[in-house]
């Protein structure tokens, strides 16, 4: 069995659902026809909200008439517009519709395009709430400690910790100070207004 997502430009079968495929499932006659089979899903399928497509392939080994060999869909007798599709990749008896086609268009004996009797049972998940609201944006800023790094790297610290790099003066330093901040204001630690300046005194020549 395999699900697929529906392509609303087309209502057909797109794109195969994530997680979507169960291989050689084990089924159980259904009632007292035969051919009706009840097929368990192992391990269970998980769709979203939307429109699914349900395909199932069977092996079709040719027996009595009292037999669960083969089988057929059975045509709902209350119709609700949602027609059969079919593919036969393997071109099958040579006949059409290598692509998902309403069954008008690959089976001769199908023109009403019925829909087909089948039933699923599953559990229905409650529906996923809307996403938490953002966190609370910071109303403080503490100021962040840029005494003797770079200047680069000060107003990265200093616009992180959501405060403005205010005024830059530049102050005469030894070479190993040069281009490195000699002082600044607020202190370090200070809690302040979000966006509040900075102020930054750099060694210089």
């Amino acid at each position: 069995m395999r699900f697929y997502a529906n392509d609303p430009a087309t209502n057909l079968p797109s794109t195969p659902a994530p997680g979507g495929e169960r291989l050689n499932q084990a089924y159980t006659p259904f009632g007292t026809s035969p051919g009706d089979v009840q097929i368990t899903l192992s391990p269970p399928v998980t769709l979203g909200a939307g429109t699914w497509w349900v395909s199932v392939q069977a092996r079709l080994d040719y027996g009595s008439s009292t037999d669960t060999r083969q089988w057929f869909w059975h045509h709902r007798t209350v119709q609700g517009g949602q027609g059969a599709v079919w593919r036969n990749a393997g071109g099958l008896l040579e006949m059409n519709c290598p692509a998902w086609s309403p069954r008008s268009a690959c089976q001769a004996n199908s023109s009403a395009v019925p829909d087909e009797m089948f039933r699923l049972h599953g559990t229905a998940a409650p529906a996923t709430g809307p996403p938490p609201p953002p966190p609370p944006s910071e109303t403080r800023c503490r100021v962040p400690k840029v005494v003797g790094k770079t200047l680069g790297r000060a107003v990265t610290l200093v616009l992180g910790a959501h405060c403005r790099v205010g005024r830059v003066a530049r102050r005469h330093a030894v070479r190993r100070k040069r281009g490195k901040v000699l002082a600044q204001s607020p202190r370090a630690g200070k809690s302040v207004a979000v966006g509040s300046r900075v102020s930054l005194v750099v060694g210089r020549r």
